[in-house]
């Protein structure tokens, strides 16, 4: 605010404030000193990288990675702060355990990106593929054959999220005045949660990227502009967060 009071061209900024609780610590550390918010941040960045580590082996090394770990670091300290309702206190969970791993969900965030970079992924692959002439173009949206979609959870991506997404966002927004806001962050944060979950749980079982035979390309256009959805929604969910989406892991 100092700042913008002292740029002349922000002088007549308006600003909306949004209150949220305290935040007090959930559990005990396993030293008897009290954390600072830079030793917050250095717990929740070890815990990535270590979540990194199991998963990736010793790809995670080098530039590249350092800046998905601190990524991932600001995204599940932010998830983790407004999974709170701003009613309430914010209680974070600052044990730190041998194997370097936090309580799961504090990588909400991180979660939340892992699968908006399998889509960003998806969609370049596909590109690339296209570029090498093994797949058409994607076909406008208004010429693609959605009844072609028969796996359930095809449906619930639909109507569980897509489309209900615009009204959950004004739901959220329940009182705005010209100094003070009460915005439900936490309905965002729970939605992208089962949102992220049931398309990992998708994406593991059905096949996207098809052979390229003529019978099987509307199929695989389908699933492309569905997941295009998804992809939008998320995109747009972590926005409201203050949130970047990842474009790989």
């Amino acid at each position: 605010m100092t700042w913008r009071m002292l740029t002349p061209h922000e002088l007549m900024t308006s600003q909306t404030h949004l209150v949220y609780n305290s935040v007090a610590a959930r559990k005990s550390t396993s030293t008897t000193e009290q954390l600072t918010a830079q030793d917050f941040w250095r717990l929740r960045h070890a815990q990535m990288r270590e979540a990194s580590v199991l998963k990736y082996g010793d790809a995670v090394q080098g530039a590249g990675w350092e800046a998905t770990i601190t990524a991932m670091t600001a995204a599940a300290i932010k998830f983790e702060l407004l999974f709170t309702s701003c009613q309430n206190i914010a209680k974070l969970d600052l044990s730190i355990k041998e194997s370097g791993e936090g309580p799961q969900d504090n990588k909400g965030g991180a979660f939340i990106l892992y699968n908006c970079a399998r889509l960003a992924t998806l969609f370049k692959h596909y590109q690339e593929d296209v570029q090498a002439g093994v797949y058409p173009d994607l076909p406008d949206i208004g010429s693609v054959d959605f009844s072609l979609l028969k796996e359930e959870e095809e449906w619930e991506l639909l109507f569980n999220y897509i489309l209900p997404y615009p009204d959950l966002v004004q739901g959220t927004v329940v009182d705005v005045n010209k100094t003070r806001a009460k915005i439900l962050t936490h309905q965002v944060c729970s939605f992208l949660i089962a949102l992220s979950r049931d398309l990992s749980s998708y994406y593991r079982r059905v096949r996207v990227l098809l052979e390229p035979r003529a019978h099987l390309l509307p199929v695989m256009f389908a699933r492309l502009h569905l997941l295009k959805g998804v992809q939008q929604v998320m995109h747009n969910g972590l926005s409201l967060l203050g949130i970047q989406p990842l474009a790989q892991m």
